[in-house]
């Protein structure tokens, strides 16, 4: 996996835990905050170690300056992260921070995939090697910073491979072409091709048929 389609996937698996804590009482982000907090420690550290300095290397003055608002929004994300830490549940402030974090957040998403974002100049400066050694490296690294911190990743989606395709293009072609009912192995004809086959076809092994008999007025003529 690339980097830039590495560090896509850790938005949607965070998005997808803001969703959570969307859509659940206040009882239960506690916990989803943790998860929360370990999944943007992961993805921040790969950023900043790996794929910005590569980004701020190989750019120009635009792609730096991204690189140095990207940061920055990091610091006042990583600000929110530490606070949330230090309160409590029932403290009246958790849940307003909490929601300002995920805002900050979003936004930081939104410059990174932009048309005119960070990825966007990564792909004008990296080329599909370079993007590719940069994945290998930020998710060696990112493995190494997990077990540091004692941080349980979010199940990600299994990677889609050639052969997986290729079976679910032979299984929607099998669908196409059963009825779906089976004897023996075997599909069951339909029921207008169970009508043709009981219609019985004369045999041209039985001979020709006889010819009539000439009447008794034609005899005796």
């Amino acid at each position: 996996m690339n980097a830039i389609d590495l560090l896509k996937e850790d938005h949607k698996i965070v998005d997808g835990l803001f969703k959570q804590v969307e859509d659940t009482p206040p009882s239960k982000h506690a916990a989803l905050f943790k998860r929360i907090k370990g999944e943007l420690d992961a993805h921040t550290h790969i950023e900043e170690v790996i794929f910005y300095p590569a980004l701020k290397k190989k750019g120009d003055k635009d792609a730096k300056d991204i690189v140095l608002e990207g940061f920055e929004e990091h610091h006042y994300v990583k600000a929110a992260l530490a606070e949330l830490s230090g309160l409590t549940p029932r403290n009246e402030r958790f849940e307003p921070k909490l929601k300002v974090m995920m805002e900050m957040v979003r936004h930081h998403v939104k410059e990174e995939e932009g048309i005119n974002g960070m990825f966007s100049e990564a792909r004008e400066f990296l080329d599909d090697k370079q993007l590719e050694d940069l994945g290998k490296r930020m998710q060696a690294e990112k493995l190494k910073f997990v077990k540091a911190n004692n941080i349980k990743p979010e199940p990600r989606p299994e990677p889609v491979t050639f052969g997986s395709i290729v079976d679910q293009v032979k299984e929607a072609v099998s669908s196409v072409f059963s009825d779906g009912t089976k004897t023996n192995g075997r599909a069951k004809p339909n029921g207008r091709t169970a009508a043709k086959s009981n219609t019985k076809t004369p045999s041209r092994t039985s001979g020709a048929p006889k010819k009539p008999q000439a009447t008794r007025a034609a005899q005796s003529k």
